[in-house]
C-alpha cells in the first residue's frame, strides 16, 4: 500500500519549488539569455523538480510491488499501465526525464531556448502530475 504521507510530502515539496520558479524574474528569452546566473538557477531547479516526480513514481511502484522500470522515464510508463497517470502525463514526463538526462549528462549541449520554453510554458505540466497522482491517493 502507497505511503500516501510520503508522496504527498514530496508533491508539497514539488509545488512549493513551482512557486519558487514562478517567482524568478525573466522577462525575456533575451534577458534569460543575458542572466547565466539565471540560467543555472532555473535548470537546477527544473532537474530537482523532474527528480521529484520520479521518486514518487518509484515510491508507488515500490509499495504497489508494480513491475520493475527498466529506467526513470519506464516509471511513467509503469504508473501508465496500472491506470494511475493517463497517457498524456506518461508522455510529458517521459520528456521532462529526457530534459533532466540532457542537463545532467550533456549540459555543454543544454539549448537555453528550450530550457526558456519550458520555464516559460510547461511548469503546468508539474501540477498535471501532481493531480493524477493525488486523485490515485483518494481511491
Amino acid at each position: 500500500m502507497t505511503d500516501k504521507s510520503l508522496v504527498q510530502r514530496k508533491l508539497t515539496l514539488l509545488q512549493n519549488k513551482k512557486k519558487e520558479i514562478e517567482g524568478y524574474d525573466i522577462s525575456s528569452l533575451k534577458d534569460f539569455r543575458k542572466k547565466t546566473y539565471m540560467q543555472k538557477a532555473v535548470e537546477k531547479m527544473l532537474q530537482e523538480m523532474v527528480e521529484i516526480c520520479v521518486d514518487v513514481a518509484k515510491h508507488i511502484i515500490a509499495d504497489e510491488s508494480l513491475r520493475i522500470p527498466d529506467d526513470a522515464k519506464d516509471a511513467f510508463a509503469v504508473l501508465h499501465e496500472k491506470g494511475i497517470l493517463s497517457l498524456k502525463c506518461e508522455k510529458i514526463l517521459q520528456k521532462m526525464v529526457g530534459f533532466r538526462n540532457l542537463i545532467v549528462h550533456l549540459y555543454e549541449r543544454v539549448d537555453m531556448e528550450i530550457v526558456y520554453g519550458i520555464y516559460k510554458n510547461h511548469l503546468g505540466d508539474f501540477d498535471f502530475f501532481s493531480k493524477e497522482i493525488l486523485k490515485f491517493l483518494r481511491q
